[in-house]
């Protein structure tokens, strides 16, 4: 049987922590992670094959957080989707999207659906 790719998430929000492993443990190993730091130090021991990452609940950090995850050994190309729940303003978009490790910036409104179709994109699931 072929291994799951794995996901790290990172989400301040238990709800959405549990939700991410109902709604995608068929195709892909979920590691959730409540806080920045602790996903990075994930990604540093072990890169994943995809990050999720909320960065919402880290405004202040969020530049940070991209550029620290892009710069960690083994994650120059691992794919980062941006999990927001919205009210980003044309320009923090525009530079999340400008991030060379962001493959997408997608909106919770748009649901699980959306957020699955750019993990696919960025990452195809495992048969």
């Amino acid at each position: 049987m072929k291994e799951l790719p794995k996901i790290v998430v990172i989400d301040t929000d238990p709800r959405y922590r549990g939700l991410f492993e109902e709604a995608l443990t068929d195709s892909y190993a979920v590691e959730p992670h409540t806080a920045g730091p602790a996903g990075l130090a994930s990604c540093r021991q072990a890169p994943p094959d995809a990050v999720v990452v909320d960065l919402e609940s880290a405004r202040t950090e969020r530049m940070f957080l991209l550029g620290a995850l892009g710069a960690a050994s083994g994650m120059a190309k691992v794919p980062i989707i941006v999990w927001t729940s919205g009210g980003l303003d044309g320009q923090t978009r525009a530079r999340l999207e400008g991030h060379p490790n962001v493959r997408a910036v997608v909106d919770k409104i748009a649901g699980w659906r959306a957020l699955r179709a750019a993990l696919g994109a960025a990452l195809p699931a495992a048969d």
